[in-house]
């Protein structure tokens, strides 16, 4: 299916959410550094955290396995939905009307 979706827009209803206090919901993170934060990656044997978020930038890495991205990257990856319900789950929580 074809992102029929600005980006310009796309980024704005992202930076309305705080991934990490989002993500904190469902993994423990730890303060590691000046701007990071790192938990267990839930997609594969994680003995020592390496899934990094970076709260100047709203982004997410794990060193690990490689995946990363926004909030739409994350609701895809570790909610299991499609991009367009990502995206309209990140427009209603940011109260932004993405349409």
């Amino acid at each position: 299916m074809a992102n029929n979706y600005n980006n310009e827009a796309l980024n704005e209803i992202c930076n309305h959410i705080d991934l990490l206090d989002y993500a904190s919901n469902t993994l423990n993170f730890e303060k590691r550094g000046i701007d990071s934060f790192a938990a267990h990656c839930p997609l594969h044997i994680d003995i020592t955290p390496s899934l990094f978020i970076t709260p100047s930038k709203n982004k997410f890495h794990c060193f690990s396995c490689g995946i990363g991205g926004n909030i739409i990257n994350w609701m895809m990856l570790f909610e299991d939905m499609t991009f367009n319900d990502a995206v309209e789950k990140v427009g209603k929580l940011s109260g932004v009307n993405i349409k």
